[in-house]
């Protein structure tokens, strides 16, 4: 564009247009007409510009994958806090169906969205130009012109703005996942507020694997139709799992760094009764000390037994 004495601020590439075709911006030009026959540019044309809507179809793909595990860990994760309803692609009862994008609204909406504006600034951005030639018949009359295919062509055009909003709306999807997984799970805090402060909580992460939620199924042996009830994630016998009864634990055992803690805490109160142990016998003697010899020789003589 420089060569064009054309400006390449945002405003100036604003002014040419999103999807526009420019004479200076164009691309394959010299390839398609040099190396490629003419019945084949103008295919070789449409592959080259919407190889990038499939590199986009494949990268929602993966993002809309990796989102639906996440959220998918997010409502699992708040099994520890209340009591919920299953979520079933066949539901039963009281059971809540699947989400009809596989996703909550909240997530599948803007990700699909997002995903529809960027397939159309990628196609703004490159597109294909299919040019046809036009000979005069030397008649003065008008639509005296006949098709001269042999100047006949097809290449590829780009907008500049285009890509560079195509380039951000890409950003913002990325940002959008990433955040995403930068959320912390709901959790559970456990004990008091205290020197060690609170502890929280987190059912382990089971996403879509088939064997880790078959084993928080197993539930007590009387615990048979829990997967039609309000169910929640927590202790009941022993036995860590999904259940409806109405006692549900969330308890763990002390563990060694709990232990150290509570020795560390035994004797850091012994040390302080043996300083003030310590602290009060210091002053007594030296209460001794300070007094005169009369004084000590009138206590001696108060002390010292009767011989009568």
């Amino acid at each position: 564009m420089k060569s064009y004495s054309i400006r390449i601020d945002i405003v100036a590439l604003w002014k040419t247009g999103i999807g526009s075709p420019q004479p200076y911006n164009t691309s394959l030009v010299t390839f398609l007409a040099v190396h490629v026959h003419r019945s084949l540019r103008f295919w070789i044309a449409v592959l080259y510009a919407n190889i990038f809507q499939l590199a986009i179809s494949g990268t929602y793909l993966l993002l809309n994958g990796l989102v639906t595990n996440m959220a998918v860990c997010e409502e699992w994760s708040g099994f520890i806090n209340g009591r919920k309803r299953l979520r079933l692609s066949d539901p039963r009862g009281i059971q809540r169906s699947s989400y009809t994008l596989s996703l909550p609204f909240k997530f599948g909406l803007p990700l699909l969205i997002a995903a529809a504006l960027l397939h159309w600034l990628s196609s703004q951005s490159i597109f294909v130009i299919a040019t046809q030639d036009y000979r005069y018949t030397g008649v003065l009359e008008a639509g005296k012109t006949v098709s001269n295919t042999d100047y006949d062509t097809t290449i590829v055009g780009y907008s500049p703005i285009g890509i560079i909003l195509n380039c951000l709306m890409g950003a913002c999807i990325l940002a959008f996942v990433i955040g995403m997984g930068c959320a912390e799970y709901e959790g559970r805090a456990l004990g008091t507020p205290g020197k060690s402060g609170q502890k929280m909580m987190h059912m382990p992460l089971a996403s879509t694997c088939s064997a880790a939620i078959s084993a928080a199924c197993h539930g007590p042996a009387g615990d048979r139709e829990a997967h039609l009830l309000h169910v929640m994630w927590g202790k009941v016998d022993d036995q860590w799992c999904f259940s409806t009864a109405d006692q549900i634990s969330h308890s763990l055992p002390p563990t060694k760094q709990d232990s150290d803690e509570s020795v560390n805490d035994a004797g850091s109160q012994g040390q302080a009764e043996n300083e003030s142990l310590m602290r009060q016998g210091g002053q007594e003697r030296q209460s001794a000390i300070e007094l005169s010899p009369v004084q000590r020789g009138e206590v001696a003589t108060q002390t010292r037994p009767s011989l009568s």
